[in-house]
């Protein structure tokens, strides 16, 4: 009678076991030889409104058959889901917990999961912030990257933390190959005044200028009018461009290499949308050519423009959200 309760019990707990480690597996604790291979985040990041977009890649050793994977998303932070994709950019079934999504994945090996994020920047003076990253979570994963980029060009330093700095004449790139824990100090740079000189030459020194003979009037006048020749002309060619490209007939809009930039930027943005001064900043077009896109695809139906303050804040339709899906995944496919 013992040996049969104790058989009874042995049963039990290795039936207990077993629904155990099943669970961990399908939940995606344990990935088994379909293990976490790869996590490469994108991270585009304004301190001074304390707002970003996060394009999250994670990459599997084999394929998820019927799985439910938990991927934590960055800790301590505000974050509201965009999109969760496959490689080929179909969409998944998912469900948020915390900061961490719950992905249904069948035949794949790649989840993309792109989501808004806030609340990683404390103001510490003037211009002066702090932003504070914990990449902990990922610390199993053998491949890892965090490109970081700030929307500006800023005075950047790392006293927590190893982590390599690129600066452009608008942007600074922060890249981060280690899962752990980073204290970056961000600064706004101060814009330096010019050396005052005297007469114009060199700092401390004074500048005799010649006297101007007649001949030399003739010149300068001569110069003055190539000049203002040359300025008129390529004001007419910058204009005419623009001409033909706010006459694109409504069917063919989407053809236009500006209007699709226009929306992946804006569906990049997430659901809160993005300010149009900002929109003209990561295009780099011309402000005019920005705004008559902006008005063109508000009138198709594919942009809202909502007005908040002194800004114009950009978003996507329905509409102009389907042809942003449809253009992601033609640079999928590329």
């Amino acid at each position: 009678m013992l040996y049969s309760r104790f058989a009874i019990s042995v049963y039990f707990i290795v039936l207990l076991i077993f629904i155990f480690l099943n669970t961990l597996y399908n939940t995606g604790i344990v990935y088994g030889e379909n293990r976490v291979s790869r996590i490469t985040i994108d991270m585009e990041y304004i301190p001074e409104e304390d707002t970003g977009i996060v394009s999250m890649d994670v990459k599997y050793s084999g394929l998820l058959r019927n799985t439910l994977v938990s991927i934590p998303l960055l800790p301590n932070a505000n974050v509201e889901i965009v999109s969760v994709e496959d490689g080929n950019g179909n969409e998944l079934l998912y469900s948020v917990e915390k900061n961490t999504v719950n992905v249904y994945a069948n035949n794949t090996d790649e989840v993309a999961i792109r989501y808004t994020v806030s609340g990683l920047i404390e103001e510490i003076g003037v211009g002066a912030y702090v932003l504070s990253l914990n990449l902990t979570p990922y610390e199993d994963v053998s491949s890892f990257r965090v490109n970081l980029l700030l929307l500006d060009k800023y005075n950047v330093s790392v006293p927590l933390g190893e982590a390599k700095v690129e600066y452009t004449d608008n942007t600074t790139k922060i890249t981060m190959n280690e899962p752990q824990n980073y204290i970056i100090i961000i600064r706004i740079p101060a814009e330096t005044p010019p050396a005052t000189t005297g007469g114009g030459g060199v700092a401390g020194k004074t500048t005799t200028i010649p006297p101007v003979t007649p001949w030399g009037t003739t010149l300068l006048w001569i110069i003055a009018a190539i000049a203002v020749a040359v300025a008129a002309y390529l004001i007419y060619r910058y204009k005419s461009a623009e001409t033909v490209v706010v006459t694109i007939p409504p069917g063919r809009l989407l053809e236009d290499e500006t209007v699709k930039e226009i929306i992946l930027t804006v569906g990049n943005a997430g659901p809160q949308g993005i300010k149009q001064s900002q929109l003209v900043r990561l295009t780099g077009k011309p402000k005019s050519t920005i705004s008559r896109r902006v008005r063109k695809l508000a009138e198709e139906g594919y942009l809202e423009i909502i007005r908040s303050g002194k800004y114009n804040i950009i978003k996507l339709t329905s509409k102009g959200y389907e042809s942003y899906k449809e253009l992601r995944k033609e640079l999928r496919k590329k």
